[in-house]
């Protein structure tokens, strides 16, 4: 996969290692953040302020006006420790014991890892490039 984002100039988001740099506002806004003090350990779903924008911001858009109900950050949002954690909260949540899950082939390897974890089975499809 990396040898076709390279060749296609993609963005790879792959395994962790993102092949360009975050944009300087962002990098800015992380430097302003742990010269504020936040950057010590937190809570383990999300510091309580980060979860509260996130339950202010997308609650009202998705829930307060369709549903007409708020979000509370404590207990409906869930912030993990990157990618990983999110894929095993979402799969052990969703997979019961004896169910498959299809997953595109090339695929994160830990699709498995977690799907078996939850006792289900991991289907992979296979995406085959086509050369011209």
């Amino acid at each position: 996969m990396k040898e076709l984002c390279d060749k296609f100039k993609c963005v790879s988001l792959g395994e962790g290692a993102p092949n360009t740099d975050p944009p300087r506002y962002l990098r800015d806004a992380m430097i302003s953040a742990i010269d504020g003090g936040f950057n010590q350990y937190c809570r383990s779903f999300g510091h309580p302020t980060f979860v509260k924008a996130i339950a202010d911001t997308y609650g009202e858009r998705y829930f307060n006006k369709a549903l007409g109900r708020k979000v509370d950050p404590m207990t409906e949002v869930l912030v993990t420790a990157g990618a990983n954690g999110a894929l095993n909260c979402f799969i052990a949540a969703f997979v019961n014991e004896g169910d498959e899950i299809v997953a595109f082939e090339p695929m994160f390897p830990l699709y498995l890892d977690h799907t078996e974890l939850a006792g289900g089975k991991c289907i992979g499809v296979s995406l085959r490039w086509k050369s011209d």
